[in-house]
């Protein structure tokens, strides 16, 4: 059996090339047709969701014909849908993504019966097709399946069998990830317990740093953390990440990202023939 092998790089690309045929109303993309607006909740630089998508975006600026207008630090109030609408009336828009949970009802839903002309993408499975409008969608990752691994990293180095996870709400998207963390920390560890704390936001670095430390004066770790919690100089060498490749930050500082391409390597060098052997079974 062959396995289809594909780089970040590869599918950045390719989801760039989606993007833009949406854009063009299922006609070829030609230069300068295509403005891409994008709104985050937090900062750019976050190391964690922010960012993942921030790295997306200067993929689609590469190519020719594609334009992007980014907007940081938008709350999930009216706040969004003016700068939503400014990107389409003053940029020109044609393509808006809104990266966060709480744009998507009543912000971007009414913003895409206001501008029937402009595709609307929303990162989260909510858009239904029997009551939204067609100009209005979804995207996302199967995201669970990467916390999946980041546990079986989390099962396999923990000392005192008890994990911390480190997450924004209660919803059922945040539920299943630390569900799939939990069970992949069970499968090389039958021991493992997971506590999590919930910041009651998405973007709250400061509440996450308190979170991370709580978490870990308990004894607790490693953890899953948000990526902003490593932005607050946060370099607890039991950890896992959540939105950031840790192969880019510092040496030593954590012990998996939840970019599986990265935890593969990173579970074969620290384990070797004990991840082999365990593979099968969490693939």
């Amino acid at each position: 059996m062959s396995h289809l092998t594909i780089s970040r790089r590869k599918f950045l690309h390719s989801t760039a090339a989606g993007l833009v045929a949406a854009g063009s109303s299922s006609r070829l993309a030609h230069a300068a047709e295509v403005t891409i607006g994008i709104v985050y909740v937090g900062p750019r630089d976050d190391f964690g969701w922010n960012q993942a998508h921030a790295v997306a975006v200067k993929a689609l600026k590469s190519l020719p014909g594609v334009k992007a207008v980014e907007e940081e630090n938008v709350p999930e109030t009216d706040a969004c849908a003016k700068s939503m609408e400014s990107m389409v009336n003053l940029d020109g828009a044609n393509i808006i993504l809104g990266t966060s949970f709480g744009y998507f009802d009543p912000f971007m839903v009414d913003l895409s019966k206001k501008y029937a002309k402009v595709e609307f993408r929303h990162a989260a499975p909510l858009w239904n097709e029997s009551k939204h409008p067609k100009n209005l969608g979804s995207y996302f990752g199967y995201l669970n399946q990467a916390h999946h691994v980041d546990g079986v990293a989390a099962g396999l180095s923990t000392r005192s069998n008890k994990i911390g996870f480190v997450a924004a709400k209660p919803i059922s998207i945040v539920l299943s990830n630390i569900n799939s963390f939990m069970l992949g920390a069970r499968n090389t560890n039958p021991n493992a317990v997971v506590q999590v704390i919930f910041t009651g936001d998405w973007s709250l670095p400061v509440r996450e740093a308190e979170a991370v430390n709580a978490l870990a004066a308990a004894g607790l770790r490693p953890q899953c953390v948000p990526g902003a919690a490593r932005a607050k100089g946060l370099h607890h060498r039991r950890r896992v990440q959540v939105g950031d490749d840790l192969q880019r930050l510092r040496g030593g500082a954590g012990q998996g990202s939840k970019a599986a391409e990265y935890d593969e390597r990173w579970l074969r060098r620290r384990y070797g023939a004990q991840y082999a052997l365990r593979r099968r079974r969490v693939a």
